[in-house]
């Protein structure tokens, strides 16, 4: 993720001292508890950013690589951004209504590709 250069933020010393105590709980610097406080603001970001966070739990050495394994891609072997990729698509099935997740589960199916389903696997 691409960010803007740093802004500089004047605290209350009881506020700084609670937001370095969960810094150092989460093991994350102060500057990406508030900016991650920021971002939780945003419903939408607030969203993808769990689903980064869900994938990252899911799949540790995809976070440590950055969203990029080793992948293949329309030319032959690349590196894909597969975080990229899952966040968007799983974003998109939260934003579907339900009627319209079975049609294209239904779909699928039909192309005999496997599909997955909560509490069934695949």
């Amino acid at each position: 993720m691409s960010l803007t250069p740093p802004i500089q933020v004047r605290l209350t010393p009881h506020i700084h001292a609670h937001l370095q105590a969960e810094a150092a709980d989460r093991g994350l610097s102060v500057s990406e508890v508030i900016r991650q406080r920021l971002e939780a603001s945003d419903p939408t970001l607030a969203a993808i950013n769990g689903l980064r966070g869900d994938l990252a739990f899911l799949n540790p050495d995809l976070a440590q690589r950055g969203g990029k394994p080793r992948g293949y891609g329309v030319l032959g072997p690349d590196w894909v951004d597969l975080e990229g990729l899952l966040v968007e698509v799983l974003y998109i099935l939260r934003l579907t209504r339900m009627e319209e997740a079975h049609k294209a589960r239904a779909e699928i199916e039909l192309i005999g590709l496997p599909t997955y389903q909560i509490g069934k696997g695949r």
